[in-house]
This record gives C-alpha cells, sequence and structure tokens, in this order.
C-alpha cells in the first residue's frame, strides 16, 4: 500500500506531500491538483513497467493528454526537474525536461526496484 506520495515541481504542486491510508478519495474543486495527483502515479508507473526507460511520455499511455514538457513545469520552479516520491523516498522519480517542446520526460534518476503497487504486483 502507499503510504504518502510528495509532489515537486510538477504542474500545480510546487512541493506537497499527500499521506494515504486504507482507503483515500480525493475530492475538491476544478484545479485542485486531483488528476495531477493520478498523472504523477502514472509517470511512476510507466518506469516501473519498464525500467529500461530512460523516458516517459506525457501523451499516449493511460490516456495521458499533458501535452508538452513546459506544460507540466510547475510555473515557479526553481529548476527544470519534477521530483515524484512513492511512499518512502526509497522511491523517488525524478524527471527532467529535455526541452520545452517535448512531448517526454527524461528520467534523471528512479529507485532500483519498482514499489510494488505500480506494477500491479502489489495489488
Amino acid at each position: 500500500m502507499i503510504d504518502a506520495l510528495s509532489i515537486m515541481g510538477f504542474k500545480r504542486f510546487r512541493s506537497v506531500t499527500i499521506p494515504f491510508r486504507s482507503l483515500t478519495v480525493l475530492t475538491g474543486l476544478n484545479g485542485t491538483g486531483k488528476s495531477t495527483v493520478i498523472q504523477a502515479m502514472i509517470l511512476c508507473r510507466q518506469i516501473a513497467e519498464n525500467p529500461t526507460t530512460n523516458v516517459v511520455q506525457l501523451n499516449g499511455p493511460y490516456g495521458l493528454g499533458l501535452g508538452e514538457a513546459v506544460d507540466v513545469l510547475h510555473p515557479e520552479a526553481t529548476n527544470i526537474v519534477i521530483t515524484v516520491r512513492v511512499g518512502d523516498a526509497v522511491f523517488e522519480h525524478v524527471f527532467a525536461l529535455p526541452d520545452d517542446r517535448a512531448l517526454n520526460l527524461v528520467v534523471e534518476s528512479k529507485p532500483d526496484s519498482p514499489p510494488p503497487v505500480l506494477t500491479g504486483h502489489g495489488m
């Protein structure tokens, strides 16, 4: 089970940690980041399903339609990386923008092994 998700520099979130329980429901007004939470997990799942990859697609997999790299970077980001931690810091994913118009993100670093919940083995 995922006990927390931390997102830095991705879309709406400059930096946020969201705790998870046995049942977590994402609710809120439009534009508050519900979809962004799911999209961040989908980026990590792309790595979990293909651990040798060094890029993740922003459009296509699992219905993602995120546009270009510049569209997913937080507007006040101080650097051009996006970090997503699934649970413990052991499962940290760092993505870099190859250029503003790119349709993918470069995987700068990833966990040695994926969180089981993202591969389908922990579900």
